[in-house]
């Protein structure tokens, strides 16, 4: 025989009454939604806001939080832009903290938006500037994983810019930015630039200039 839903009587469920002046059950507990477990996650590293840094477990991120966890342990908690500076998981992987950044949507209608805190993925360090790679949506597919995300420069004041997908504009400003070095600023404009792979070796050879520089002898000497 199948009941239907409703088609049973309505009973009012029994009320259990304490003694006079008894106080009312306290309701379960929430989960906190900062707290969850895992499994044994990678082995890691981060910084703390007051600069000093702390070994591990990384569970996993996005582009607003981080889980991380001490050393053996299982629940893991999450840690958002305010309160870690930039965490590395190993082998070598570094994300970085950048603030105030302006984005824009991949679609027609090219909406801006300002991220005012994120992590972003270190791609490159030297000379004052770090490229980033920064990831506009969490968890896309794999066909939406290049589309969503933007290469991003932190120059040496701390401002960053989004750098250009298009490959000519992209090159011209970091010639702009980088124009100090005159033979940098030199080299013939490559027949197709392009900024995931190109950004690199040009702020490269920048550092490895800036570096040479310096270590050049100043003459004067004995």
């Amino acid at each position: 025989m199948v009941l239907l839903a409703g088609s049973l009587p309505r009973v009012a469920p029994a009320q259990r009454q304490g003694p006079a002046g008894f106080p009312p059950p306290t309701p379960a507990p929430t989960e906190d939604p900062a707290l969850h477990r895992g499994s044994r996650g990678l082995s890691g590293s981060f910084q703390s806001t007051d600069n000093t840094w702390h070994p591990g477990q990384i569970q996993g991120w996005t582009r607003d939080r981080v889980y991380l966890t001490d050393a053996g342990a299982r629940t893991y908690r999450a840690y958002f832009p305010a309160q870690v500076k930039r965490f590395v998981v190993a082998p070598g992987d570094t994300f970085n903290v950048v603030r105030d950044v302006v984005v824009t949507s991949g679609t027609m209608f090219r909406r801006r938006q300002i991220v005012p805190e994120a992590f972003a993925q270190q791609l490159f360090r030297g000379a004052g500037y770090t490229l980033l790679s920064y990831q506009r949506n969490d968890g896309p597919d794999n066909l939406l994983s290049w589309t969503t995300r933007r290469l991003l420069l932190r120059q040496p004041d701390g401002t960053v810019l989004v750098l250009p997908a298009n490959g000519r504009k992209c090159r011209q400003l970091l010639l702009t930015l980088l124009r100090d070095d005159a033979a940098l600023a030199g080299t013939p404009p490559t027949s197709r630039f392009r900024p995931w792979r190109d950004a690199r070796q040009l702020l490269a050879a920048y550092t490895d200039r800036k570096i040479n520089l310096a270590l050049r002898p100043t003459g004067g000497g004995q």
